[in-house]
């Protein structure tokens, strides 16, 4: 499966929400109530992490200053084949503005299938205060 490639726009200090559906070749939702997911954003590709968020699906826990999971992250249910993602405004702020890489992978229940379901560009907009 090639990665849909998007280019992503966050203002800092501002709440980010993205939802992706994983579809087959055919077109069909793609189950995904037993897959771990994981959201990176780096430099550049093949660099180190500097923001990351992670879903376990077996523990139905999160890390990382990125939420992402199943639609529902309070009573998940991947069957729908939604990944929701979400950065909060207050984290956001902290964010240095600059132009990143990001990649979304969901990792089968065997422990060893990754799947890229989205990746590109992250761009982080400078905030402009009020006062």
């Amino acid at each position: 499966m090639l990665a849909a490639k998007f280019n992503l726009l966050a203002e800092q200090g501002a709440k980010l929400n993205l939802t992706f559906v994983w579809k087959d070749k055919d077109g069909v939702v793609v189950d995904l109530t037993t897959y771990d997911m994981r959201m990176n954003i780096s430099p550049a590709y093949g660099t180190a992490q500097v923001k990351y968020g992670t879903w376990v699906a077996s523990t139905t826990t999160q890390a990382g200053d990125i939420k992402i999971g199943p639609s529902d992250i309070g009573t998940p249910d991947g069957s729908d084949g939604k990944v929701v993602i979400s950065i909060a405004a207050s984290v956001l702020s902290t964010w240095t503005y600059n132009d990143y890489v990001y990649i979304v992978e969901l990792t089968a229940a065997d422990g060893i299938t990754v799947s890229r379901l989205a990746q590109g560009l992250f761009s982080v907009s400078k905030e402009i205060p009020n006062s």
